[in-house]
């Protein structure tokens, strides 16, 4: 007789606030084998392995027959018990996890069973690891329970929505590096309107104005090179204001930029 899994996810805790959103997760198999998992959203997390948020790399998973559960990061092999992605709660988007487990072999009880608990204006996705061949439902706020009895299905994919505010009408987004000397600084806008971006330094002066014109909706972005322009070596802030079309200040925003010579 085929032996069948069964796994017991809850949602044990959910903080949120203007700032973050933490879903605390505890997988449990039928023979009360467990593990914590974290999922969320932050202001101030990187979509990497992020320390501040006790993210670290997990090594292989144990020898099959070994209860064991962990979230894999997009994009690449990496394992961890907590993934908090980049974002603020506040505004609409979303964000998407990837949960795994291997069952005990000594598990006798069968099926899946994942409880959940959303906070107000989320809803998950959730599908099986095959596309949602087998998986595939959509749960709102509160407590949603589903029921698995497949034995091949060892994961699924959770797409985690928030309905919030619409994005913030211009921001920053991730800036990459062109090169050893240039640095490229980059931001979006979601309706037109004036950008200034300024470039301060340590001590709170005005070095720099990379931008102070009126923009359509798009990603834009400067090339600067810090040697050109005399920078030292150090940190420094950008100030991203955004004004509507009476000239009236609607958006500001701020991020610390490394700048080396």
């Amino acid at each position: 007789m085929k032996k069948l899994i069964s796994i017991y996810l809850l949602l044990l805790a959910i903080t949120i606030s203007a700032q973050q959103l933490k879903i605390t997760v505890l997988v449990t198999d039928q023979d009360m084998n467990h593990k914590v998992l974290v999922i969320g959203v932050d202001e101030n997390a990187v979509n990497g392995l992020d320390k501040q948020f006790e993210e670290k790399e997990l090594p292989p998973m144990p020898p099959a027959g070994v209860f064991d559960t962990r979230i894999q990061l997009p994009a690449s092999n990496m394992q961890t018990w907590v993934d908090i992605r980049e974002g603020n709660p506040g505004y609409s988007a979303t964000y998407k996890y990837k949960l795994i487990w291997q069952h005990s072999s000594d598990a006798t009880l069968p099926g899946v069973l994942l409880k959940w608990n959303l906070p107000e204006n989320t809803s998950i996705d959730i599908k099986d690891l095959f596309g949602g061949v087998v998986l595939n439902y959509i749960f709102g706020e509160g407590e949603n329970q589903l029921y698995v009895y497949d034995n091949n299905i060892k994961g699924v994919n959770i797409t985690l929505t928030i309905h919030g505010e619409p994005k913030a009408p211009a921001g920053f987004y991730f800036d990459e590096n062109t090169g050893m000397q240039d640095y490229t600084f980059s931001w979006f806008l979601t309706t037109e309107g004036r950008v200034k971006i300024i470039l301060y330094d340590s001590t709170g002066n005005s070095i720099n104005i990379i931008s102070d014109q009126f923009q359509q909706p798009g990603k834009y972005s400067v090339d600067i090179n810090p040697a050109q322009l005399n920078f030292v070596g150090g940190a420094y802030k950008q100030v991203l204001e955004y004004y509507g079309s009476d000239n009236k200040l609607l958006h500001k925003e701020e991020r610390k930029v490394n700048i080396s010579r």
